[in-house]
This record gives C-alpha cells, structure tokens and sequence, in this order.
C-alpha cells in the first residue's frame, strides 16, 4: 500500500455520508480512505460503529448537532476524514446550512450506494442524499459516489439504472463506473480467523507451504491454516481493488 502526500491527493478532507444502513460507510472509510491518508484525523459523527476506532492519529466521536466542534477540529487537520452515520444526515445538513458556504471546509462529500438491482428503498435514500447535498450549494465535482457490493459476475450498468438515469437527467454529481468496490468474503473469512483486516493485508505467511507440512491426521490445525489461508487471499484481493478505486475517487 502506498503512502500519499498532500500533493498526490485532488482531495484532503473528506466527508462519508449516506442516508442508506448498512452500505459500508465505516468499513469504507477504514478498509479504503483511513489506511491510504495515515496522517488524516478520523471523525465519527453519531455512526452505529462509535465505539470503534481505526488506529488514525487522532479519532474523535462527535454528535451531529456539534457541528462548531467539528469545523473547529478540522480546522486545524491538514487531512481529515469524517463518517456522518446514517440517523445524522439531516442533523449534519441542518447545522452546515446555518452557516453559508460552511461545506467549503471540505472538498469531498462522498456517497457510498449498494450496487444491487432492486435495492429500491436503498436507491431511493441515496438519491435523498445526493439532493441534500446538492441544496447545500455543493459543486459536483465536490459530490462523489461509489458502488459497494457489487456482484463480480454483473456490471454497474445492470445493478445501478436508476443512479446512472438520474445522474444523466439531475449531473450534480460525479459518477465514474470505475468507482466499484465488488462483493468479498474477506470479512466472513476474516470472522472465522479472528484476525482483523489490517493485520491480514500485512501477513506474508505462505499458508499452502504450511499446509503442506502439517500431517494430515492433524485435522484441526490444517483446518485452522487453510482458514488463514482464505482470510489471507481474500482481504489481499479485496485490498488490491480498494488501492484501484482509491486513485479513481482520489487521485495519487
């Protein structure tokens, strides 16, 4: 993984919204932004997982209704990241809308959306969210989205219609179909080995050779090294994408 400088980057301080559950905006934020900006403070505004942290220099946990305290830490970053959990949009929008041109303080407002045909409510909150950002007086090329989980035997054109038709009737926002994260089994692999994923992207252990040198009536321990195995290959792959739609969203 390469470490960026503040001149390889389009973007420094970034804002991870969505009105949509379960969409992977923390995991975006720890498994593709957070590792690739290491010197970025992390802000977690009322977020499902705000007891959770990701080994940034400086995280913070934040309600939404404290936007001043916000604008004042970020203030002093020069690279910050900041996750608005789902509950909070509204409550974001509302304080930044109090000041005038208050999302000037950021360049990137990206919007992760569930790349699966049918996804209609989902669909439907992502858009919901592209509008509130959009009356917020944010440029498009400030309004960024990413199509998570899509399955790797499909394509964005297929999963997506609806996003991609109101991009071409509403363009007030920046889409780029390169910008997918496909569906992985490295966190259900990651679950069965109880190792998380950074630690696994480093791990250089040749599990096969391993393998092979475990006698075949120790069943439980080659078990037990085929599961790293599979964590190990799954969360690489599933890093290799995340470096690739890094410098599609982000440059560098």
């Amino acid at each position: 993984m390469n470490k960026r400088t503040d001149q390889n980057l389009q973007f420094n301080k970034i804002v991870i919204i969505s009105m949509v559950g379960n969409v992977g905006k923390s995991t975006t934020l720890d498994t593709l932004i957070s590792p690739r900006m290491p010197d970025a403070a992390v802000y977690r505004i009322e977020t499902i997982n705000s007891t959770k942290k990701c080994g940034a220099k400086k995280e913070m946990f934040l309600r939404g209704d404290q936007i001043d305290k916000l604008q004042i830490e970020v203030a002093k970053d020069r690279q910050s990241i900041v996750d608005v959990g789902m509950s909070n949009v509204e409550k974001f929008a509302e304080g930044m809308n109090e000041q005038y041109g208050s999302h000037q303080l950021f360049d990137c407002f990206l919007v992760p959306v569930l790349a699966k045909s049918g996804a209609d409510k989902e669909t439907e909150d992502a858009i919901k969210t592209l509008l509130t950002l959009h009356q917020m007086g944010i440029a498009p090329a400030n309004i960024k989205v990413m199509f998570n989980k899509l399955p790797r035997n499909s394509t964005v054109d297929i999963e997506c219609e609806d996003i991609l038709n109101f991009h071409e009737a509403n363009p007030i926002f920046t889409l780029n179909k390169e910008a997918v994260i496909y569906q992985s089994d490295a966190f259900k692999a990651l679950g069965e080995v109880d190792r998380t994923f950074a630690e696994m992207i480093v791990d250089d252990t040749d599990y096969y050779a391993a393998l092979n040198n475990i006698p075949m009536d120790q069943e439980r321990e080659r078990v037990k090294t085929i599961k790293m195995a599979r964590a190990q290959g799954t969360c690489k792959k599933l890093n290799m994408e995340l470096e690739v739609m890094f410098k599609v969203l982000f440059g560098g």
